[in-house]
């Protein structure tokens, strides 16, 4: 039989949740073990390459 997980999935997914609606880092421990949660940054539209033809 395996071990058990030392953080549940729902715990993981609720540290998320918040971490990205603060923007804060989360960090979790559990005995020696150290769980973080970083946010991504907000997505953006990335500038790509500029077609449009220069104006003279």
């Amino acid at each position: 039989m395996s071990t058990p997980a030392l953080i549940r999935k729902q715990d993981m997914q609720r540290a998320a949740e918040v971490a990205k609606s603060t923007g804060c880092r989360i960090e979790i421990k559990v005995g020696d073990a150290v769980f973080t949660v970083i946010p991504d940054a907000p997505a953006g539209k990335e500038p790509g390459i500029d077609y449009s033809r220069p104006s003279l």
